[in-house]
């Protein structure tokens, strides 16, 4: 589980996604209160289920197709 702060943009649910090297598809999603949302917007704080692993703390998300995500986060291991 991540929490993340939208900036910009929307986060829904099932949309995959990259923080640094780990790459992830939003399985579900958490607000401030521990309600499951399907969307956030920006300036609202989510907790997501779906990444494959632990980010570093205070790295960006990125949104992307899952193919795009798998290929970056391959790379950024290597």
């Amino acid at each position: 589980m991540a929490t993340v702060w939208l900036q910009q943009g929307t986060l829904r649910v099932h949309e995959p996604f990259i923080v640094g090297q780990i790459f992830g598809k939003v399985r579900a999603m958490f607000n401030d209160k521990g309600d499951a949302i399907t969307e956030a917007g920006p300036a609202t704080p989510v907790e997501v289920l779906g990444l494959q692993g632990v980010p570093r703390q205070a790295t960006a998300c990125r949104w992307l197709p899952i193919c795009a995500a798998q290929q970056i986060s391959g790379h950024r291991t290597m």
